[in-house]
């Protein structure tokens, strides 16, 4: 996946808040020029006004996922497709 760009975008209720973009293995969060003008740091890892370290981007997705074995949890919570737990390849 080198030289390779993925992006995603972040929203917060039908606001566009920020953009995940996944480039040469690595994760980078942007905050919409928009969100930083009148919004706030969704984590305190995810600063609005700071680069933002990929490692904070992925640990704070992770937590956003259920724990354990994604098939067990796909079992428990039908409404998780496995496309979704795929999606950002961590």
């Amino acid at each position: 996946m080198i030289g390779a760009k993925q992006t995603l975008d972040v929203y917060l209720g039908k606001n566009q808040i920020a953009n995940i973009a996944f480039i040469e293995d690595q994760l980078y969060w942007k905050y919409n020029e928009n969100w930083q003008k009148k919004g706030y740091a969704i984590s305190p890892h995810l600063p609005l006004h700071q680069d933002i370290p990929s490692l904070n981007v992925q640990r704070f997705l992770r937590n956003l996922l259920p724990e354990g074995n994604p098939l067990e949890v796909d079992n428990q919570y039908p409404f998780f497709a496995r496309a979704v737990l795929c999606l950002f390849q961590i």
